[in-house]
């Protein structure tokens, strides 16, 4: 009957000691440093208390609370180690001191004092949390993510658990996991500004640029949009060739400070084609974009030697790039440079986008210089691709006329 006792004690002797007790002096202390609102007086009550020889883990777990509490992080990192060193198995001691650790910036101390917590008591909502925060500081996103889905386990509907996993999926580039919890994380909240953020990042990952313009109009519209949001949203209607909608976007954050080269370019190429010369000369950088806007400047002002420089500068960086081809190939034409012109349309002609454009200036080219049966074959060739009525009627003149002679 004895062994069965001790059996059935056992177990209560091992719970009681996990958390340590503080003796009447400390609990009286301890209760009359939590009626001061001064917590500069609390502190001296409970420190006071602490020079006991004989005070307790509990004492100096409250203690390292109270620093924790005031914003000293260094003293309550010592009062959380006094604590452990008197009472090693103190679970909130090892579980704060791991929090602090990770307030301190000190996160591979805290992973180790949340481990021992965790070895002693096991897990809670709190632990997955600092856990989170850590392997985040870390950059260890996957073990990040996993801290978080246990998190969640406690608290399935807590909206920042749910947007730091959503950060954890962005850095993975998990895209289409991340669209789907932004849209839920959104159902929750409609108008929460990093769920949208997010949602549209994953549109741009998976290459669908009309939902992303979609979201980025639904964040304006909410007013939930940054300016490098709506730098963004007129980029993407840039890569579209909408470029009147990349101008409107691009004129309301052109204050922005932070454009990088590649988007002072298009910001002046989307200003050129708006006709608004000045401002696009100002925005112009030394890149590709910058150098279309230019040219277009110096295509308006009747600037055709301008024009072909920058066109030549272009074809330095991108030797295929058909739309150069085909604006040099006009400068040099309007310069009387005719020969070198038939050349450059034909190479941008290879371009079924510029085929129709630059077979009818060969055909034009050709006319002038009375070589109506190659001029007719252009036009033959042009048909093949985009036959009109317009198109009919203008071979049949050509024939007619072979055929007279």
């Amino acid at each position: 009957m004895k062994k069965l006792l001790l059996i059935l004690f056992c177990p209560l002797i091992l719970l009681a000691q996990t958390e340590p007790v503080q003796n009447a002096f400390e609990s009286k202390q301890l209760a009359l440093a939590m009626t001061q609102k001064d917590r500069a007086e609390a502190l001296k009550i409970l420190q006071e208390a602490s020079k006991n020889e004989e005070a307790s883990a509990a004492l100096f777990y409250n203690l390292g609370n109270l620093y924790r509490e005031v914003g000293n992080l260094k003293e309550s990192i010592n009062a959380y180690k006094k604590s452990i060193d008197i009472f090693p198995e103190f679970y909130k001691a090892h579980k704060n001191l791991g929090i602090v650790y990770s307030l301190d910036g000190q996160f591979e101390n805290s992973l180790k004092s949340i481990d021992t917590a965790v070895g002693i008591k096991g897990a809670d909502a709190s632990i997955y949390l600092c856990l989170a925060s850590n392997h985040m500081a870390l950059k260890n996103y996957e073990s990040a993510l996993f801290a978080l889905n246990n998190a969640l386990i406690f608290d399935s509907q807590n909206l920042n658990l749910k947007i730091n996993k959503a950060f954890c999926m962005h850095e993975l580039g998990r895209a289409k996991e991340l669209e789907g919890l932004c849209e839920e994380i959104l159902n929750l909240d409609k108008k929460n500004q990093t769920a949208w953020k997010y949602l549209c990042s994953s549109h741009v990952a998976q290459g669908e640029t009309k939902k992303a313009i979609a979201t980025l109009e639904s964040m304006k519209y909410m007013n939930l949009a940054t300016l490098s949001e709506i730098a963004l949203l007129g980029d993407l209607y840039f890569n579209l060739k909408f470029f009147d909608k990349a101008y409107e976007n691009y004129k309301v954050c052109i204050d922005e400070k932070n454009f990088d080269l590649d988007r002072k370019g298009r910001i002046a190429y989307a200003y050129a084609i708006n006709r608004e010369f000045e401002k696009a000369k100002i925005f112009a950088p030394e890149n590709v974009y910058g150098f279309y806007a230019l040219a277009l400047v110096a295509e308006d002002s009747k600037d055709f030697t301008s024009a072909k420089k920058y066109y030549e500068k272009i074809l330095l960086e991108k030797v295929d790039d058909s739309t150069a081809l085909y604006r040099l190939a006009k400068a040099q034409l309007e310069l009387g440079e005719k020969e070198i012109a038939k050349i450059n349309f034909a190479l941008s002609a290879k371009n079924p986008e510029y085929f129709v454009y630059a077979k009818y200036e060969l055909a034009r080219i050709a006319l002038d210089e009375k070589n109506v049966k190659q001029a007719l074959d252009y036009l033959k060739e042009i048909k093949v691709v985009n036959s009109t009525n317009l198109l009919d009627s203008q071979i049949e003149s050509l024939e007619a006329f072979l055929n007279e002679k």
